[in-house]
């Protein structure tokens, strides 16, 4: 299940089931006064931004929700791990919860030691999705996917692409991608951050990327790099003619899912009763219309309202896909 089919039916499975978990959990409430003192929210990424924007809203949210401040806390490094492995190792109380997201919960504890794994945290809710693009270099004359993997294919070993670096969504996505197509034959060149894989096409260094959608948008838009699909389930009311992945003219393509989600989570051992107090708040501020706006104004965010089991299966599936991906890619470990 992608997140995309997720945002459609989160919901309404987890809503019978809640219903008799409030009533359950009610008592607990009150007899913990939870929570009866500001709660920390942690997100791994400098100030500004999608997660940080994310981190803020829901923060906002909670902070009325709950009836105490709800404060974010930015913990940059490390490709958000530092941040996520601050969330991993609070205790578990539910005064310290924060922003998760796909790579670097799925795939980093896979390719280097930290304090967490994937299944090291309680999962909250699935929060959002960010839509990514398939980028390519104008120069090279192509305007599908299926045109570029005949370009690859036709000279192995002269292209190159781009990434966030080694491990990032943006890495893994690409070497999927390669690798549902046929193996191809192209150099991966990681790059400090999407700010510098702009600034390589223009100056013809780099030939092909996936990058995320709010990034990126301008330059699609005025002709300076060619986006040749988007991940997401939807075409995009800024870019209507750039075909989504599930319509590639490549078929081996149509099922790869690069999901780029963000998710609330708390350390393992959270209680039952918070996570569900925390789940029901968020999806009931993520559900009223302006938020929606917010979001999608916000570089395309989609909003999702996934159920902590939503989220659990996410996590598992992401997981096997990246540990695949990584295994066929021969991508090393890093200690």
């Amino acid at each position: 299940m992608t997140a995309g089919d997720i945002s459609g039916s989160c919901g309404l499975r987890f809503v019978a089931g809640l219903a008799l978990c409030f009533a359950l959990a009610a008592p607990g409430f009150a007899q913990q006064g939870y929570p009866s003192k500001p709660v920390k929210f942690i997100t791994g990424v400098p100030p500004g931004g999608p997660s940080d924007f994310v981190s803020r809203l829901i923060a906002e949210g909670l902070t009325v929700s709950l009836g105490q401040p709800v404060v974010v806390e930015n913990r940059p490094g490390g490709g958000t791990t530092i941040g996520q492995a601050a969330v991993a190792t609070a205790a578990p109380d539910g005064y310290t919860i924060g922003l998760i997201s796909n790579a670097p919960t799925t795939a980093a504890p896979l390719l280097q030691k930290l304090p967490y794994e994937p299944t090291g945290f309680t999962p909250i809710a699935l929060v959002a999705d960010v839509p990514l693009m398939v980028l390519v270099q104008p120069s090279m004359g192509v305007k599908t996917l299926g045109e570029l993997v005949a370009r690859v294919k036709a000279s192995p070993g002269k292209f190159n692409y781009a990434s966030d670096g080694v491990g990032s969504s943006t890495h893994l996505g690409f070497e999927l991608l390669k690798i549902r197509a046929g193996s191809l034959d192209v150099t991966h060149i990681p790059f400090k951050g999407t700010a510098e894989i702009l600034m390589g096409y223009g100056s013809n260094d780099v030939q092909m990327s996936i990058t995320g959608v709010q990034a990126a948008l301008g330059t699609v838009r005025d002709g300076r790099i060619q986006a040749l699909a988007i991940t997401g389930p939807n075409r995009l009311p800024a870019l209507p003619d750039v075909p989504t992945m599930k319509e590639a003219d490549v078929p081996a393509l149509r099922g790869v899912n690069l999901s780029s989600w963000f998710a609330v989570a708390g350390p393992a051992g959270l209680p039952a009763d918070i996570q569900i107090r925390l789940y029901r708040d968020i999806v009931a501020y993520l559900s009223k219309p302006e938020v929606k706006t917010r979001m999608e104004s916000a570089g395309g965010l989609t909003v999702l309202t996934g159920s902590p089991q939503d989220l659990s299966r996410l996590i598992s599936d992401s997981t096997a896909q990246w540990k695949e991906t990584i295994e066929k890619a021969n991508i090393r470990i890093q200690n």
